[in-house]
């Protein structure tokens, strides 16, 4: 892996492309407009390019002053912005002629850094990957260089974003003092057991997001509530008081590992069960204990429940669960985030 600069240099102050394309569930955008934002909070300069530029406006309800917010150009548009130090292809997104054809500059000038970041992995090949060079050798960003920027969980990768408790709306409710669970999942097939459990151990199941809504009307059961659309913020606030997160994705995972609090994760469903590796390597990373990574392949269709597949909250297994989060937690919070990651490699490409 190359040299960075250390942590404590002086970072330049760049002008940073972020570019986005929404493919399922607005985890992309979540992911890009947290980026934008730490870059933008570490005094950087930030265009967020977007193809749904109005799912911001529930999202991020306030912005950021040093982040602009683009709608994504058609292939018959001009760009109608120059593009800055730093342009970052969000999940392989394809950037297209029109902006490709934007990135080469004069040669009197630094090129321009280019980086395709990937999507979030504890598999081993994130490490054995991140920022390799990729040469382009055809259309009109031809001869230059793309750099693979992996998210991870190791020293090795490029991190993971940071969870600062920024304040949500006042508008929006927040999370009630009893105990309770948030759920925000695809159509697992043990909802309803799930559901059946938080009910028996007296925990309101707060469930985020239509498809997750339309997953637990499917069950037929009511001891459940339709979490109102939040803010990212306020997300967030519910993900770390909640005392047990079933969550999916990546944005959501992450912020469920920084809550520390039992959880049990669904990762997207791929047709060649390529998702049941990043399940087992996630519950490798966390060191799960027998009980976790048996609850994690039921949620992910990976094994049939078992008799008490769930705890009981506050007993010996429930205990192991958190301690075992609680540790997971410590050890992202000891990890630089992948924003600085990004700084000191692009200052050290530029210096």
């Amino acid at each position: 892996m190359p040299s960075v600069v250390p942590a404590s240099a002086p970072l330049p102050t760049l002008r940073w492309d972020v570019f986005c394309r929404v493919v399922d569930n607005l985890g992309d955008v979540g992911v890009c407009w947290r980026l934008a934002q730490a870059l933008a909070s570490a005094k950087q300069q930030v265009s967020l390019w977007c193809d749904d530029t109005p799912t911001l406006q529930w999202m991020a309800p306030a912005g950021h002053p040093r982040v602009t917010v683009r709608a994504w150009p058609s292939a018959s548009q001009a760009m109608d912005a120059e593009l800055g130090d730093v342009v970052i292809e969000a999940f392989g997104c394809a950037l297209g002629p029109t902006i490709e054809a934007a990135l080469p500059r004069p040669a009197h000038q630094a090129p321009r850094l280019w980086v395709n970041l990937e999507h979030l992995t504890a598999e081993t090949f994130a490490a054995r990957n991140h920022t390799l060079p990729s040469p382009v050798w055809s259309g009109p960003a031809s001869g230059l260089v793309k750099t693979f920027f992996y998210p991870g969980f190791t020293p090795q990768t490029g991190g993971v974003l940071h969870r600062p408790a920024t304040p949500p709306p006042a508008h929006e409710p927040p999370p009630p003092v009893q105990p309770y669970a948030l759920l925000f999942c695809y159509e697992p097939q043990a909802l309803a057991h799930w559901l059946d459990w938080a009910h028996q151990h007296q925990l309101t199941v707060f469930a985020a997001g239509a498809r997750t809504q339309a997953a637990c009307a499917a069950t037929g059961h009511t001891h459940w509530r339709a979490l109102p659309r939040l803010s990212q913020a306020g997300f967030d606030q519910w993900l770390r008081a909640s005392c047990i997160n079933w969550v999916r994705g990546e944005d959501s995972l992450v912020g469920a590992l920084f809550a520390g609090h039992p959880m049990l994760w669904q990762a997207y469903a791929q047709h060649d069960d390529a998702h049941h590796a990043k399940v087992n390597t996630l519950l490798d990373w966390l060191q799960a204990p027998p009980s976790l990574r048996h609850a994690w392949h039921v949620a992910n269709h990976m094994a049939a429940a078992q008799a008490h597949w769930l705890p009981t909250p506050g007993d010996a297994t429930w205990t192991t669960w958190q301690a075992c989060l609680a540790a997971a937690s410590a050890r992202l919070q000891r990890q630089a985030p992948l924003h600085q990651q990004l700084l000191a490699w692009a200052a050290s490409r530029l210096a």
